[in-house]
């Protein structure tokens, strides 16, 4: 009598165990497929925005086809346009690629108002418009045509001057998995040595104002607790202690010599590999500038 107890005993754990475990893997079985779906839905929305942005590249003619000139520091290719002396007592003759017209900006400026420059950063796959509205959040997750995009737009700080880019002058961009956006600035930080940064030293602005033609002085990781991205000064002397300040946080350090005159741009990315709020920031110095033709 007991022995048949025990054994109905065992068969219903038996049966219990197995639907737990039938249940279990249920369970299991929803999650792997929502997540495949969020995952094939993110990876969807990242060939889209991609698709979207190299569409505007195409639509407008904007093409970079030839490798980033150097400025005195190496060769500077043929087709490079060459830039007028800056104001400096003995300035080096720097070139800038030619890739986009007056025209194309115009028209990309009578697309959307908004429109502030086009930035180019060789040996990245940084070639974007940068937007500007009356604040910081609107172009977080819209494109050129305000439409939502997850991985939104370049956009410059709303209190900078789009017209002139004096003083310090912040770009933000999400730091895309798919290395669009601002997702290649990591290319400047990774890695541990500073080979990047000493092929690719410059970036390059276009706008209706010009060419402006911005060296790499410094790379650095920071976070939202540090107000690295202020942009009114009470002095010179205030700002000139502040662009030294980033300089000092370079994880390479430059021999480029900072004036308090200086024209400073600041693009700034998300960075959570180490903290929360973390940021990666790549700041360069204007050098040139030039009349686009």
């Amino acid at each position: 009598m007991e022995q048949r107890h025990n054994s109905k005993k065992q068969k219903k754990q038996s049966l219990t165990g197995k639907a737990f475990y039938i249940a279990t893997q249920t369970v299991l079985c929803a999650i792997l497929f929502f997540t495949a779906g969020m995952l094939s839905d993110k990876g969807h929305a990242y060939v889209s925005e991609r698709e979207d942005n190299e569409q505007i590249r195409n639509e407008f003619g904007i093409t970079f086809t030839t490798p980033t000139p150097a400025s005195s520091i190496g060769t500077a290719e043929n087709t490079a346009k060459p830039v007028p002396e800056y104001p400096l007592k003995t300035p080096p003759r720097y070139t800038y690629p030619e890739g986009i017209t007056i025209e194309q900006l115009k028209a990309l400026k009578e697309r959307n108002s908004d429109f502030a420059f086009w930035l180019y950063i060789g040996g990245t796959t940084i070639n974007y418009n940068v937007m500007q509205s009356e604040d910081n959040d609107f172009y977080l997750h819209r494109n050129i045509d305000k439409k939502y995009a997850d991985s939104g737009s370049l956009f410059l700080d709303f209190r900078n001057d789009s017209e002139t880019l004096s003083g310090h002058t912040i770009v933000y961009g999400h730091n895309m998995n798919d290395g669009s956006m601002f997702g290649n600035l990591l290319k400047f930080y990774t890695g541990g040595n500073d080979k990047h940064l000493r092929e690719h030293p410059f970036l390059y602005t276009y706008s209706e104002n010009g060419v402006g033609i911005w060296r790499i002085f410094s790379v650095y990781e920071t976070t939202t607790d540090e107000y690295y991205i202020e942009t009114n000064f009470s002095s010179t002397d205030e700002y000139y202690s502040f662009i030294k300040d980033l300089q000092s946080k370079s994880v390479f350090k430059t021999d480029i010599l900072l004036k308090e005159t200086d024209d400073v741009m600041s693009l700034s990315t998300c960075y959570k590999f180490n903290h929360a709020n973390g940021r990666l920031v790549v700041s360069a110095v204007r050098v040139g500038s030039s009349i686009l033709n």
